[in-house]
């Protein structure tokens, strides 16, 4: 038995295959995202030995933040 699509349909189906694709790609970039702030926070919280060093931390909190919004518009792009 053959089974015949239209090319919008075949077409379709490509597009919902990548879309899925690239959203698994992308929760996987999420989940590294997530363990390198643990690392990191883990890291910068053992070496806070007085109150200068949290500065530090804020401005890796706040890198991190940009990082986070940047990956959440390359996914929100990559949905469309």
């Amino acid at each position: 038995m053959v089974i015949k699509t239209s090319v919008e349909e075949r077409i379709q189906l490509c597009d919902d295959n990548l879309n899925e694709s690239c959203v698994e790609k992308l929760n996987l970039e999420f989940e590294r995202l997530r363990e390198i702030m643990r690392a990191i926070i883990h890291r910068e919280l053992k070496s806070v030995m007085d109150f200068s060093s949290l500065q530090k931390i804020d401005e890796i909190y706040e890198l991190l933040s940009q990082e986070v919004s940047r990956l959440q518009e390359l996914y929100v792009f990559q949905l469309r």
